[in-house]
């Protein structure tokens, strides 16, 4: 088995080719969910002056007030180079897994692939087209099982959600997949 590569990310709104890609995390871990580097690569895009002004007027009210709460919008002029990040994290996924090998685990991990293809193509060309959707198992969870919804803690922070995503499928699998195998 592969380790999953969990990727987390947050930016002004949902479209990757429109909106602007804010934070990126990234964890991993071995296929029985341990992490394996407790660090991770965590990453904030720098935009300043004129680009930053762009930015911060792009979002609706929902999604400024969520950045504005975890002081994520004043962090972005401290931040990197988008092809610095590309760079670092694929060198850190690298570390853990060969290319195309890894999956890609996370909650609606589709959303944060179509940023990472469009704002970070090196790193998603690096990862496998497999995912570990936590999302989708939650759903199939409550749907077929009648289990409870998991309760997160996130702070909307790209780190933080990451940790709730390995928390949350490690819940399901106690719940469900062990009872299923016996």
């Amino acid at each position: 088995m592969a380790n999953i590569t969990w990727i987390d990310v947050e930016t002004t709104g949902l479209n990757a080719v429109e909106d602007f890609l804010l934070e990126v995390a990234c964890l991993v871990t071995d296929e029985n969910l341990n992490i394996l580097d407790q660090r991770g690569y965590q990453a904030v895009v720098q935009y300043r002056d004129k680009a930053l002004d762009y930015v911060l007027g792009t979002p609706n009210d929902y999604v400024y007030k969520m950045h504005r709460k975890t002081g994520l919008w004043e962090r972005l002029p401290n931040g990197k180079p988008r092809s610095q990040i590309d760079i670092e994290l694929r060198q850190y996924v690298s570390q853990f897994s060969d290319k195309g090998t890894s999956p890609v685990g996370g909650n609606s991990v589709r959303l944060d692939m179509n940023f990472m293809e469009v704002h970070l193509p090196l790193t998603a060309g690096h990862l496998d087209y497999h995912m570990r959707d936590v999302s989708t198992i939650a759903g199939l969870a409550s749907d077929w099982f009648g289990a409870p919804w998991f309760e997160k803690a996130s702070d909307h922070t790209a780190m933080t959600d990451i940790q709730e995503s390995i928390r949350e499928l490690k819940h399901y699998r106690e719940l469900i997949f062990k009872k299923a195998a016996s």
